[in-house]
């Protein structure tokens, strides 16, 4: 009996700890709207609707499902962050630096992401339909899986990148 309450509690336990790492830090996200600079932080789940973050360091920051819509992250640097199920829809990502960053299941329906560069980005199942990628760099990107409904991609660089259908793009 002993042993059925100690393991109920590690689960339980095991739970609420879970839940308390996808929570935001209150004070990065005042960081961020202050000084737009939080490298590193954790911002998973925040509610950043219609931010203006244009410029902003949020390089190797935890934005995993954050809410973004329709901020402006023009020219912000997110180099290696983690955007997995965040909501970007109708955000300004125009001259974003999106290398190495994670982008699964995230929603960038409408977004405009002119001239981004997200090479070696992950984009597996992501909604980027009329997106707007028009000189934006793909290099070795996995758009596995992913949603481009009305995308031109004309004028993407997608040299050796994954396509939805698992192809590799050769340029």
């Amino acid at each position: 009996m002993k042993f059925r309450i100690l393991a109920i509690l590690t689960l339980l336990a095991s739970l609420w700890l879970g839940a308390a790492a996808l929570a935001e830090n209150p004070q990065h996200v005042r960081r961020l709207l202050n000084t737009k600079q939080c490298r590193g932080c954790n911002l998973s789940g925040a509610n950043l609707r219609q931010a203006d973050l244009k410029d902003a360091d949020l390089r190797d920051a935890y934005l995993a499902g954050a809410d973004l819509q329709g901020a402006n992250l023009s020219k912000a640097v997110l180099v290696r962050a983690d955007l997995r199920n965040a909501k970007l829809a109708g955000a300004t990502l125009t001259g974003a630096d999106l290398q190495e960053t994670a982008l699964n299941n995230a929603d960038l329906t409408g977004a405009d992401l002119k001239q981004t560069r997200m090479s070696f980005a992950t984009l597996v199942q992501a909604n980027l339909r009329q997106a707007d990628l028009r000189g934006a760099y793909l290099i070795r990107a996995n758009l596995r899986e992913a949603n481009l409904t009305g995308v031109d991609l004309t004028s993407v660089i997608l040299t050796r990148a994954t396509m939805p259908d698992g192809r590799i793009h050769k340029d």
